[in-house]
């Protein structure tokens, strides 16, 4: 197996850690989405948008042990910067038998 993919990943990670640390996930609606879900104490979707259940569910369950705001919006940010991350990875894994130079659209996608 090549190292490139592997690599590619790591990237990837290491690029959501800088925003995810900066709180960047919290621009606009997701401050909102985060306030709710720590005040509900529970993981929360708002608009329709499905995602924000499995978006809001570390921090709501995290809030059970700790109430540094910090951590939980570190929580919230890391979940929503990990979603770029499972879709290259599910791209990796449907593209590395047959086409793995495919494999660079998803990553410029993401």
């Amino acid at each position: 197996m090549s190292t490139r993919p592997v690599t590619a990943l790591a990237l990837l990670a290491a690029a959501g850690i800088v925003p995810a640390l900066a709180g960047l996930p919290l621009v606009w609606d997701g401050t909102s989405f985060l306030f709710r879900a720590l005040n509900e104490q529970r993981p929360v979707e708002g608009f329709n948008r499905l995602i924000l259940l499995v978006l809001t569910a570390p921090p709501a369950w995290l809030a059970r042990v700790t109430e540094d705001i910090g951590t939980l919006r570190f929580a919230y940010s890391l979940a929503v910067e990990a979603i770029p991350w499972a879709g290259v990875a599910a791209a990796w894994l449907v593209a590395r038998e047959r086409r793995p130079a495919l494999f660079v659209w998803p990553m410029l996608g993401a």
